[in-house]
């Protein structure tokens, strides 16, 4: 179920020019391209867009890189420290908000 409730450590994270950065430092090094091809989907989802199954914000990305969803998205439950799960929360966040290049 999609997290309706907005939280402070969320928004902190999500304003953050650093901690966004550090998001974008993280998926380079998981390889989160492998599946999500810079964001633009593949075998996984397309993080570019406005579609989000499991909700867009960045307490819902969080969630969906814990708790993993069907038919593909790993659970990065205990292998993941909460503080990059954040973070890497943050910089999907913003692959939503920039125009996709044509």
């Amino acid at each position: 179920m999609p997290v309706n409730e907005k939280s402070a450590l969320g928004d902190e994270y999500a304003r953050s020019p650093e901690h966004i950065e550090a998001g974008r430092q993280l998926f380079k090094a998981m390889n989160c391209s492998g599946c999500h091809s810079s964001g633009g989907g593949g075998m996984g989802a397309n993080l570019m867009d406005q579609s989000w199954i499991y909700g867009g914000s960045v307490e819902n990305i969080a969630a969906t890189i814990v708790e993993g969803r069907p038919n593909g998205m790993p659970t990065f439950r205990g292998l993941i420290p909460m503080e990059q799960i954040w973070e890497l929360a943050a910089y999907v966040k913003t692959l939503s908000e920039r125009p996709t290049e044509k």
